[in-house]
C-alpha cells in the first residue's frame, strides 16, 4: 500500500484509505458552500454534518484497525477506542502533537485532534493503575485532572451515535472539523 522513497514514505495513489480521505475532503468543501467554515459557526449542526462526522469517525476506526493489524502481524482483537489509544500511545506517541491548519473560507483554523484523546487516555490509565496500586499518578496527569476535562470529538461522536435524539446538536461543525 505504500512505497519507500529515499527514506520517506509516499502514499500510493490507489490506496483505498487515501481515496476515501479525498472523498471526505470533497464533502467538507461542499458543506462550506452552505456554512462558512469559521469558528463562529462551530455550534452549527445539521444532518449533513452528522453524515460526514459519522463517515470520518468510521474511517478513523478503519485506519486504526489496519494499523493494529500491521503492528500485530495480521492478528486482530475486537476494536475499541481504548485499544486503539493504547496502540497510538505505545507506537506513535507523537500523534498527540499532530496539528492541522484548515483554511477553506478565509479563516485559518488550527486543530489538534488527538491531544484531548491522549490526555483523557492517560487519565484513564492512571486511574486504573491507582486503583490497583501499580503506579503513582504523574504530575501532568494530576494537573489535567484538576482542570476541567475536555470533551473529545470521539466521545461526542458516540453520544450522537447512541443517543441521537438527545445529542444531535453535537453533530456540529466544531466536532466535525476536530474529527
Amino acid at each position: 500500500m505504500k512505497e519507500k522513497v529515499s527514506g520517506s514514505t509516499k502514499l500510493n495513489h490507489l490506496n483505498p484509505f487515501w481515496l476515501h480521505y479525498l472523498s471526505l475532503e470533497k464533502s467538507l468543501i461542499e458543506i462550506s458552500d452552505y456554512v462558512a467554515i469559521t469558528q463562529s459557526n462551530f455550534h452549527t449542526y445539521s444532518l449533513k454534518n452528522m453524515q460526514l462526522y459519522f463517515a470520518i469517525c468510521v474511517e478513523t476506526e478503519s485506519v486504526f484497525e489496519q494499523i493494529y493489524k500491521f503492528i500485530n502481524k495480521g492478528k486482530s482483537k475486537s476494536s475499541s477506542i481504548s485499544r486503539n489509544m493504547d496502540m497510538l500511545f505505545d507506537h506513535f506517541p507523537e500523534v498527540r502533537n499532530t496539528a492541522v491548519t484548515l483554511n477553506i473560507t478565509g479563516e485559518s483554523l488550527l486543530f489538534k485532534p488527538f491531544e484531548n484523546m491522549f490526555y483523557n487516555h492517560e487519565i484513564e490509565i492512571e486511574e486504573k493503575s491507582k486503583k490497583t496500586g501499580e503506579v503513582k499518578m504523574d504530575e501532568d496527569v494530576q494537573s489535567m485532572k484538576n482542570r476541567e476535562r475536555l470533551s473529545s470529538w470521539w466521545r461526542e461522536y458516540n453520544g450522537v451515535k447512541h443517543q441521537r435524539y438527545e445529542k444531535f446538536n453535537q453533530a456540529n461543525l466544531g466536532n466535525l472539523l476536530e474529527a
